[in-house]
């Protein structure tokens, strides 16, 4: 539960605000360790994490479990999830669990913005606001960026396969028709189509139309709607280069990619490709994509289906930051879609 000081709007602001939520509370016990559960479910900022006057140790990443590792400050970008340990060996008293929004990588200010979201970590059952709750005396990163991929190791090997297929894709943000702004990925800028790219694909692989079937860039759906048609098993490179002025959490349906190689600037040195590490990449299936930076990311086209990769910043999707994989067209073409899903597009 978030508690907002409503002082901080004018009187004459027009906003109605009720200041009768109360924080969350964390009970603890002096000397168990703890393990927490964190998921960042926000629309556009990145949050660090800290507890004050404890180190946590960060465990797992999207579902992979990792070698310990500890920090004083964890960032978590929209939809990334993250297991934490923390040891309750300090004065039994109440600290100050933070979620620091980090407005530094705003455009523009918000006067009224509380960036400290605070829970309450208490040893003794209390309410009562810290008094020996101390933050940590590091800066707040400068940047929306993820932990180094190469600081998280996961704890059960899994070697990255070899490559089949690489394909490159350029997200950008342009000004279109009617000085609107609007989200490509390479030239295509995604809507929403009325009947789902799935429903499209099954009914075509039905009828044994090629154009579903044609491996690549696809030519079966909308101009609207990017997607890549995967052959069966093949092992799939994505290469994303981000060309916007902003960091991009993306993340990836249906699948974990093992993140081969990523730049805050620059170009993939295509040179060093033969020689990326495979022996045990970290693997997750949201990862930041630095402002004009780059991310080669790695899977294997196993599971059935229509999945996107998008940018997870709401309005970003919403501006057309998507495209799709279609994968498994040996299973998918033996599917039935019940009547009644068919039947919500015919309504609408």
């Amino acid at each position: 539960m978030y508690s907002f000081n409503c002082s901080s709007y004018d009187s004459d602001s027009g906003y109605t605000c009720d200041q009768n939520s109360t924080r969350a509370i964390i009970n603890v016990t002096q000397g168990k360790r703890y393990r927490l559960r964190l998921i960042n479910t926000g629309a556009f900022g990145e949050f660090q994490v800290s507890i004050d006057n404890h180190t946590i140790q960060v465990i797992e990443a999207d579902s992979t479990m990792v070698q310990p590792v500890t920090v004083n400050r964890l960032p978590i970008h929209i939809a990334q999830r993250y297991s934490i340990l923390f040891h309750a060996n300090q004065t039994a008293t109440n600290y100050w669990f933070r979620a620091h929004m980090n407005d530094l990588c705003f455009s523009a200010e918000n006067p009224i913005l509380d960036t400290d979201v605070r829970a309450l970590i208490t040893y003794t059952n209390s309410t009562s606001d810290p008094t020996e709750s101390v933050d940590w005396s590091s800066a707040l990163d400068a940047a929306c960026e993820d932990l180094s991929p190469s600081s998280l190791v996961p704890y059960d090997p899994l070697p990255a396969p070899q490559v089949d297929t690489t394909y490159t894709i350029e997200v950008s943000f342009q000004i279109g028709d009617f000085a609107l702004d609007k989200a490509y990925v390479n030239s295509t800028t995604w809507v929403p189509d009325n009947t789902p790219t799935l429903n499209q694909a099954v009914a075509g692989l039905h009828a044994n139309n090629a154009t579903f079937t044609t491996s690549g860039v696809s030519t079966a759906f909308d101009a609207s709607q990017l997607v890549i048609d995967v052959p069966t098993y093949k092992v799939i490179d994505i290469l994303i280069n981000s060309l916007d002025e902003g960091a991009h959490p993306f993340h990836l349906h249906g699948h974990q990619f093992w993140i081969m190689a990523t730049g805050a600037h620059g170009d993939f040195d295509w040179n060093s490709y033969p020689s990326l590490n495979l022996t045990n990449p970290m693997r997750r299936d949201t990862m930041t994509v630095d402002a004009f930076g780059w991310a080669l990311i790695r899977f294997k086209a196993d599971n059935p289906g229509l999945w996107a990769l998008h940018c997870h910043i709401s309005w970003h999707m919403e501006a057309g930051l998507l495209m799709q994989f279609q994968t498994r067209n040996d299973i998918m073409k033996g599917w039935t879609i019940p009547s009644d899903v068919l039947a919500l597009c015919t309504a609408q």
